[in-house]
Parts: structure tokens; sequence; C-alpha cells
């Protein structure tokens, strides 16, 4: 399973590549697929500069982009990300927008925890919204009037 959290989860004494060999070590990816997917990865997120640079030295946005990376190193059959745009520029959120096309072309599948209403009509096939711990609307995303939170629609119903 790869993992995206709200905080940059990483060795910081570490540099990029070998944080993400690490990553790919312990999910028992083949040298040959992890030197692939790294190189893939790296060039996608516009990181290859950094690459060998201590992940403590990057800026915060740099981190994310690691952070995003490493979930996908080895392509697990699952990805849990929370809020993952956080910090990630314009051509970051595309990258990672084909990178979980592809993953679920593959037969995969995320998890994804966002409040961009455009990435989630983007990427995703199924919709939960929660407020308050509790679901509120749930279904295939092209039936959810995603942006438009049910709460505010009942509020305004009620008016």
């Amino acid at each position: 399973m790869g993992i995206v959290t709200d905080q940059d989860d990483y060795f910081p004494e570490l540099t990029v590549e070998e944080f993400l060999w690490w990553v790919g070590k312990l999910r028992s990816v083949k040298e040959g697929v992890l030197e692939e997917q790294i190189e893939r990865y790296i060039r996608a997120f516009y990181i290859d500069e950094h690459r060998n640079h201590l992940i403590s030295s990057l800026s915060h946005g740099t981190r994310r982009k690691v952070s995003v990376i490493s979930a996908f190193i080895g392509a697990p059959k699952l990805i849990v990300m929370d809020e993952p745009l956080n910090g990630l520029d314009i051509d970051s959120i595309e990258a990672l927008c084909n990178a979980l096309k592809k993953h679920r072309e593959n037969g995969r599948a995320a998890v994804v925890a966002c409040h961009d209403a455009a990435f989630i009509r983007e990427v995703c096939t199924d919709v939960i919204e929660i407020d308050k711990g509790k679901i509120i609307r749930q279904g295939p995303v092209e039936t959810i009037n995603i942006g438009f939170s049910a709460t505010k629609q009942n509020k305004t119903n009620k008016e």
C-alpha cells in the first residue's frame, strides 16, 4: 500500500533517490523496475535536479512531491492519499492526475481525501462526501454535484 499523509513522511537524512530506493526495497521491487519507476516519476514531477539533495534541504513543495512519488513506487494495489495537492504546483498536479489515472487503468485503486472539486472530477470514479464524521452523499462522480455540498443545498432548500 502506498500512503501520502498530510505530513511529509520520509527520512530527512536521505537524498531523494536514496529514499525512493529505500521505499522500493521495502516493497520488494526488482532493481530494474525500481530504477525505471524512480526515473519516470522524478521526471514526471520535475524534481530531477533534486535527486541527489537531502530531503531535509528541499522546499515544502518538493518534499511533498517526494512523498507523492513514494506512494506510487512498486505499483501498490492501493494508494491512500490525504490532501495530496497541498504544496504541489500546477504541473505536478497534472502529473498526479496522470499517475492516478494510469494506476486505475492498471486495475489498482486509490482512496483520496481532497477538497478540490476539479481534481475530484478529473481523477475519481466514485465520491463519498463526509460531514462531521457522517456520510452525507455518495455515488459515481458524474452523478454528484461536486462543489455544492449537500449540507449547503439542504440549508438553501429550507430557506
